[in-house]
């Protein structure tokens, strides 16, 4: 951010062979004065006025260094270095002018890029935890973005892209495509930043609402097409998947077809539930936020399949535990294959073990049988 400081020198040059006379530092900050010019006593106070005026949106001030203990000519022109290094400063403000209108006393202009409510809308962040509450709450209003602050940052905690991937991981039912936000920092380095995101849709907000309501309506019409009531976890977890499966398998127009912001949704729960061009994103979203509906704990797993990316689910209970991946069960004739940890090695599948709950390490007696048995009688098979 290039940032410029004017200073009319031309009643400045009076001050050129002032003598510099070091005191001992003394914290003070400005007073104001009964015609609302501001007399700080030292350069501390002088730079706190000036980070005052930003962060409250003013356009100038004026102040006076009559009692000043610094050197006036040489602190006046560092003010423009104070406000590129605050973090609030760098991001608002694009330059800052400073014009002398009479012995000891300077006006100030600050010159903005971002308009006042901009600026009022900064939220302080205390750390991590609190960032990731924000950026969950803003997307699940499909705002636009946020701006924060933090006094703490760092790249691994403060990783919007991760944090925005793991929520809408977490909540498909938000219906925004993966992509990865778009982030500023400001100043470019040091702990005290000011952090822009804006995220990226895929479309304009009012449509993400539109989508939303769009797949929640899908997901209640097929879960009052099953009879799910008294069944047992592995049951339930079978008849959604199978009736996920027969939805998207119908015959749908080519991806070509599809308007730009509806083929950037391919990847969510809307792409497979409502536009019915399923992708592995999109199966495992649908499938957790179905599971989801019927009260059931269904994970999202991002892992590899035979050393390639790849996607697929964990439901998860008290007595129920298995992988499923409806992706490579899409056209199957069969029901879609439940496996355990082991089996799921065993065909080629990796992921880190250490983030997701295990499953059993045998099937129960008869379990397969059971899943089998119940899918077959309940559906006429």
């Amino acid at each position: 951010m290039v940032c410029i400081l004017a200073v009319s020198t031309g009643c400045l040059s009076f001050l050129e062979n002032e003598r510099l006379v070091v005191l001992p530092h003394i914290e003070q900050y400005a007073a104001e004065l009964p015609d609302g010019v501001y007399a700080p006593a030292n350069y501390a106070a002088l730079r706190d006025w000036v980070l005052t005026l930003i962060r409250a949106g003013r356009e100038e001030g004026i102040v006076s260094l009559s009692s000043y203990t610094g050197n006036r000519s040489e602190d006046i022109h560092l003010l423009g270095g104070e406000f590129r290094n605050d973090p609030v400063g760098n991001f608002a403000v694009e330059y800052m002018s400073v014009r002398s209108t009479g012995r000891y006393q300077w006006k100030v202009t600050i010159h903005y890029r971002r308009s006042q409510n901009e600026v009022a809308g900064i939220l302080p962040v205390s750390g991590p935890v609190m960032l990731e509450g924000l950026v969950r709450q803003s997307l699940r209003n499909a705002e636009v973005g946020l701006v924060v602050e933090t006094l703490r940052y760092n790249e691994r905690d403060f990783d919007v892209a991760a944090i925005v991937e793991r929520i809408l991981l977490e909540e498909p039912e938000l219906c925004i495509p993966p992509l990865p936000p778009l982030v500023s920092l400001f100043p470019d380095t040091g702990n005290r930043r000011v952090i822009e995101i804006r995220f990226q849709y895929g479309g304009e907000t009012q449509q993400i609402r539109q989508y939303r309501a769009s797949t929640q309506y899908a997901v209640l019409s097929l879960l009052d097409s099953l009879d799910l009531a008294g069944r047992e976890p592995r049951a339930q977890a079978l008849l959604l998947a199978e009736a996920l499966r027969d939805r998207v398998a119908l015959p749908t127009a080519s991806r070509a077809a599809l308007p730009s912001q509806e083929e950037a949704l391919l990847d969510t729960s809307y792409g497979t539930l409502v536009l019915q061009h399923p992708t592995a994103m999109g199966l495992a979203l649908a499938y957790k936020q179905l599971c989801h509906a019927a009260g059931l704990d269904c994970r999202l797993v991002a892992g590899q399949l035979e050393r390639g990316a790849h996607v697929w689910n964990l439901v998860a209970g008290d007595e129920f535990s298995a992988h499923v991946d409806l992706s490579i069960d899409l056209y199957g004739d069969e029901p879609p294959i439940f496996r355990l940890d082991r089996e799921m090695e065993e065909a080629g599948y990796s992921w880190d073990v250490f983030r997701y709950p295990p499953t059993p390490e045998e099937w129960p007696p008869g379990e397969v049988e059971m899943f089998a048995a119940e899918y077959n009688i309940d559906n006429g098979g």
